[in-house]
C-alpha cells in the first residue's frame, strides 16, 4: 500500500549550510505510545542539534499488526494514538507506512523508505555514496548517511532509556 510521507512539521527552512541534516525515525508497537517516547525524539533532537548536526524532523512508526506481540492493539488505533500523541509536537510526526502494508516490514525496509521518499520529493540529494552504518548488538540506533547533508537516526527505546550512535561516538540518554 502507497502511503505518502508526512511532511507538514520538517522544518526545511532550517537548512543552514555546512550542517548535516538528521531525520529521527523510530519504529514500534507503540502500544501505547507513551510520553517517554516523545521525550526521547526530545533529547536526541537537544543533543544532536547541540553536537552541530541540524534535526529537521521525526517520525514515529508502528509496527504492522503481523508482529503478533501479545495484547498489541490494531494498527489503526495504534497509528490514530500516535497522531494523538504527536499533536502538540513541532517536529514529530507518525508515518502510517510499515502499519499499513500487508506484513511485517524490516528496519531496514522503513529507513530506506523514508529516504527514498525524502529523495523523490526533492528534498534532499542523493550525494555520492550511502553507507549504512549498524551498530554493535548492545547500542539501539541506527545511523544512516545518505548523503553528505542529511543522516536518518534510527531511534531503538529501551524501556526507558535511548541510546544513539552516531559515526563519533555512542550517546546514551
Amino acid at each position: 500500500m502507497d502511503v505518502p510521507l508526512p511532511l507538514e512539521k520538517l522544518s526545511l527552512e532550517s537548512k543552514t549550510q555546512g550542517k548535516t541534516y538528521v531525520v529521527l525515525v523510530a519504529t514500534g508497537s507503540f502500544n501505547p505510545p507513551t510520553f517517554m517516547h516523545l521525550r526521547m525524539f526530545e533529547l536526541a533532537r537537544d543533543t544532536l542539534n547541540s553536537e552541530g548536526y541540524c534535526v529537521i524532523g521525526g517520525y514515529m512508526s508502528p509496527v504492522n499488526d503481523a508482529y503478533k506481540k501479545r495484547g498489541l492493539i490494531s494498527a489503526e488505533h495504534r497509528i490514530n494514538l500516535c497522531n494523538l500523541a504527536c499533536k502538540s509536537s513541532d517536529f514529530i510526526m507518525v508515518d502510517p507506512w510499515e502499519a499499513n502494508q500487508s506484513g511485517y516490514q524490516r528496519t531496514l525496509t522503513v529507513l530506506s523508505r523514508v529516504k527514498n521518499f525524502l529523495i523523490e520529493a526533492g528534498l534532499i540529494s542523493t550525494g555520492k555514496k550511502q553507507n549504512y552504518i549498524f551498530p554493535p548488538c548492545s547500542a539501539s540506533v541506527e545511523l544512516s548517511c545518505m548523503s553528505v547533508s542529511l543522516c536518518l537516526i534510527y531511534l531503538i527505546f529501551h524501556k526507558y532509556s535511548c541510546i544513539y550512535e552516531t559515526d563519533k561516538h555512542i550517546t546514551s540518554y
